[in-house]
């Protein structure tokens, strides 16, 4: 219960006007009286809470734990400005606490100063004290009648000239606005109930505790972060660096270029070397040889489809008759058939970048060979400039290990394949066609292919 040296203490921290003028929140706690739960009906009501003022929420954190180092351990906050702090609590009542003062204020407030006294038993009175709406600090109180009194005197003291509205359930205050204590104290309010404070102790314990692991763990995270950085950055590298791309088609490909071009020639020489100028009454027109096969072309000059089907060439795999005759004519008519060209077997078909020449080497023999068969007569020879292989739309100056391809090509007489022979290792041959010049009547053969070299040193 409150002392007479009440008033002192009330002016002395707040002087006349007690909102204005209070001192920090973080003031050493005085000696107060412990708080005082008391069940109203089925509902348990706390009074005397010390009330504070406080200017910051850093005020009202630190003074938190500063009253719980002095036993308190139940906390309200009403408004933005003021906490009330409890200890003491009876915690055999098994209901909730609630502030008694902060239900009053939510409930039957209505600004301005007021008095709220009950009568709660023969002997208990209690005094509430608000200004608009908040509990005044050290005028929430319980006590005999005559303590309550007194402190009502103290109150209108302070407060003389001022208006004061006085509400409650006792005959011993005139012009008191009669209210009845069930009514006031009825079901309580969420916003009164008080809160347990925070274990400072534990936290700080716990935090002693936890700054290695937390150090440990950050440091883990920090790196398991930046290793995730890191292989994303290596994934973005990887998928904007063009070698990634080539790498994976590169090797594949040159597994696809097919034999060396001096094999391949030698097979397609031993196909269109046994195909006879005439068959059956059809003359041969035209040879062509691409990889695994050789195309050949016959034109009638006597006899007919059964015939040549009854006596086809030798090695012929598959005969399409593919111009039955010109106009209205049947006598005019040609037959395509197809030989197959055998690997030679046991020779390997695929490339290796690392056996192949630079550009500069596969040029030089390459021109070199070309320029020789230019000198034959009505010899025509070309080489076009070499491009990356496969194209992946790079450039060669962009990539580590890039593979170039150059094509070229001879067109003379037959006579001077019999004894031709590549001078390049690193060369496929695309395609080679015999036919016969109408005008010459001389057999003349086109040789295509391609040739292979490293595209920079590596």
């Amino acid at each position: 219960m409150a002392s007479s040296s009440t008033l002192e203490r009330w002016k002395s921290r707040f002087g006349k006007s007690e909102r204005t003028k209070s001192e920090p929140l973080s003031r050493n706690a005085q000696a107060i009286d412990g708080a005082k739960s008391i069940l109203i009906g089925r509902h348990h009501y706390v009074f005397v809470l010390d009330w504070r003022l406080y200017n910051r929420s850093s005020d009202l954190s630190r003074t938190m734990r500063t009253v719980q180092r002095l036993g308190y351990t139940h906390y309200l906050t009403a408004a933005m400005d003021i906490a009330g702090f409890a200890y003491g609590i009876d915690r055999k009542i098994k209901q909730k606490p609630h502030s008694a003062a902060m239900h009053l204020a939510e409930t039957s407030s209505r600004g301005g100063l007021e008095m709220f006294v009950f009568r709660i038993t023969e002997t208990l009175y209690s005094l509430t004290v608000l200004s608009e709406s908040k509990p005044v600090p050290h005028f929430d109180q319980v006590g005999s009648l005559g303590e309550v009194m007194a402190l009502i005197q103290e109150y209108k003291a302070l407060q003389s000239g001022q208006a004061i509205r006085y509400v409650g359930n006792v005959e011993e205050l005139l012009d008191i606005e009669k209210m009845p204590l069930s009514d006031a104290f009825g079901l309580p309010e969420p916003e009164a109930a008080l809160q347990g404070l925070p274990n400072y102790q534990f936290r700080i314990q716990l935090a002693v505790i936890m700054v290695p692991v937390v150090l440990i763990a950050s440091a883990g995270s920090y790196w398991w972060f930046s290793q995730k950085q890191k292989i994303e950055r290596q994934r973005l590298t990887q998928q904007q660096d063009p070698n990634l791309v080539y790498e994976r088609q590169v090797d594949s490909a040159l597994q696809q270029i097919g034999p060396d071009g001096n094999l391949a020639l030698a097979r397609w020489r031993e196909v269109f070397g046994k195909l006879p100028v005439t068959r059956s009454g059809w003359r041969l027109e035209k040879v062509v040889c691409e990889k695994d096969s050789c195309t050949a072309n016959w034109r009638r000059e006597s006899g007919s489809v059964n015939d040549f089907k009854s006596n086809p060439p030798a090695g012929m795999v598959s005969m399409l008759q593919s111009k039955p005759q010109s106009g209205d004519s049947p006598a005019q008519a040609l037959i395509e058939t197809t030989f197959s060209v055998e690997p030679p077997a046991g020779v390997e078909l695929s490339r290796k970048r690392n056996e192949l020449p630079t550009s500069d080497q596969a040029e030089t023999v390459l021109t070199s060979q070309l320029q020789d068969m230019a000198l034959l007569p009505e010899a025509q020879v070309t080489l076009k400039p070499p491009e990356l292989f496969p194209g992946t739309g790079a450039t060669v100056e962009q990539l580590t290990r890039p593979v170039v391809r150059g094509e070229w090509s001879i067109t003379h007489e037959l006579w001077s394949l019999g004894d031709f022979r590549l001078n390049l290792p690193a060369q496929a041959l695309q395609s080679l066609t015999i036919q016969l010049d109408e005008k010459t009547k001389n057999w003349v053969y086109t040789l295509t292919g391609h040739y292979y070299a490293k595209g920079k040193k590596y």
